[in-house]
Formats: C-alpha cells, structure tokens, sequence
C-alpha cells in the first residue's frame, strides 16, 4: 500500500500528457485507506490546473494526510488549498515559492491545521501570504507544534526580517511553548535567550549574530540539559582569524560536551570559504568529539 507520492512534472506542454498524469496521481490516492504524504511541484500552468483539481476532488482520500509539500512556482492560484480543508491530520506542512495568494484564503485556510507538529514557510518580498497566517497557524495547533522552519527572501529589508521574527516570538510565547526546534533567519541572540528561558522542551536553535565571543559564552551558560544541538550563523570573522580565537569554541565544546550532540557553525557566506580547507569551520555539522579533536 503506497503512502507516499510526488507529482513532478516540468517540461511538457502537451495536454494530454499531463492530463493522463494527473488521472494516475488521482487513481493511485483514490485507493489508498492510509495516504499519508503527498509532495506537489511543477512549473507548468497545465500542472498547475491539473493538480489544484486533483486536491479539491480527493478531500475525502486525504483525510489522512500527515505530510503535505506544496510548491506554487510562478502561479496564483486559490484553489490548490481547497483539498486542505479536509486534511485536518497533518502534522507536517511545508509550503516554499510562495506567490501572492487572496489574504482571506489564506487566513480562512490556517484554521484547519490542529494536529500541526512540523510548519516549513518561505516568506518572499512583496508576493508572500500575509504574517498573520503564520501567527494564526501557531495559534491554532497550539501546544502541538514542535518544529518551525522559517526562510526568508533576502530581498526583505532589515526592518522587515526584525519585524517578522518579534511577532514571531511573541506568539510563540504566547501559544507555543512546547516547540523543540526553531529556525528563523537573522534569529539574534536575545531572541535565543527569551526562547530558551520560555521553552523548556527546545533541543534545537539556530543563532545569528557577528559577535561569536559573547554567542559562545552566553550559550555555554544558558543551554539546558535537554539541549541536542545549536547552529551559529554570520561568523566570518572567526574564521579568518581563527586562530586567534580557538579557545572560545573549546571552551564552549568542553560546557556543553554532556549533552549536545551536534554543534554546525558557519560563515556570513558559505561562497566564501573552501570545503576542503578545515572540515569544521566551513559549516559542516559534526559530532563534538571529531571536533574538539581538530581543534586541539
């Protein structure tokens, strides 16, 4: 019995290609009792019409739907959420290339998502869902949510990014303290902290910030126990003089050695810097032991 299928489809023009496509992606959820993950992409306009259909006419066949990955390419298009309606079991949802859809459907849509354990979403500039969908699917699935995904387009101003990630947070306070990873674009230290002292079940963060010296001390300090791993972002400077500053990182590994599992540290532009150089410093996630070892 399948439980899973991707609809693909991203160079033909011919109708009655797509068409036939559409009707086997169709025919093989119909007779499926346990459908759990259905992943969509395309980038063409048939594809488009097709599977928006194909959504709306199985909501009965996809009321047991636990994953759901929608890309919507260059397309606007309301009626690819209509099949939502009726998933109201999914724990994962990830939505990227996401153009302008009408706000009400969006806001209207967020309703449906109560059992959401794991929300991925590409905020985009200017043509991007509304930031009160967001807030409203994490007020929704209330303490259910554990895992937050968020990217953001880097044509977004500054001021944008920091007023997207503080209405974040305070929602999060508010409605999600059950979270056990985060990860937000530009997500600053004191962000972290207000997170880590609210959160009790949080395993996972990522960290933004230029000045590594009072990330790592401050981090080696607050991580709970129950801390598995940390990301830290925008460290260019460490590591074009890195020497000079081993002992920070070393004293962080040597904090937190007990329990954290995993430590990825990485440049303000992984373009930048060799893969081939120092296996660790260039973003590689490893385990501490291999790392404090090529440290010392």
């Amino acid at each position: 019995m399948y439980q899973y299928a991707m609809y693909m489809y991203r160079y033909g023009d011919i109708t009655e290609e797509i068409n036939d496509t559409y009707i086997g992606l169709k025919n093989t959820i119909v007779v499926q009792k346990d459908f759990q993950w259905l992943e969509i992409t395309h980038s063409s306009a048939f594809a488009v019409k097709f599977v928006s259909s194909c959504v709306d006419s199985l909501s009965n066949a996809l009321r047991a739907l636990r994953f759901y990955r929608i890309d919507f390419g260059a397309f606007k298009t309301d009626s690819v959420f209509l099949g939502l309606k009726a998933c109201n079991n999914l724990a994962a949802l990830d939505f990227f290339e996401c153009v302008k859809l009408e706000q009400e459907t969006w806001i209207n849509t967020a309703k449906y998502f109560k059992k959401l354990e794991f929300l991925a979403i590409e905020i985009r500039a200017a043509d991007s869902m509304p930031l009160e969908f967001i807030n409203k699917i994490i007020r929704t699935s209330d303490q259910n949510l554990q895992h937050l995904l968020i990217s953001q387009d880097a044509r977004l101003s500054e001021y944008e990014k920091n007023y997207i990630t503080q209405t974040l947070v305070t929602t999060i306070l508010r409605h999600s303290r059950n979270l056990r990873s985060i990860n937000f674009p530009d997500f600053s230290l004191e962000n972290a902290i207000t997170l880590l002292k609210n959160c009790p079940k949080l395993e996972h963060l990522d960290v933004y910030t230029a000045d590594f010296d009072q990330a790592f001390r401050t981090m080696a300090e607050k991580l709970p126990p129950t801390f598995v791993s940390i990301g830290f972002h925008d460290l260019s400077y460490l590591f074009e003089n890195l020497e000079d500053y081993e002992d920070v990182i070393i004293d962080f590994l040597e904090a937190t050695h007990h329990h954290l599992a995993y430590c990825s540290i990485y440049p303000h532009n992984l373009d930048d810097f060799s893969l081939d150089d120092k296996i660790f410093k260039y973003g590689v996630s490893m385990k501490k032991e291999p790392m404090y070892e090529s440290l010392t």
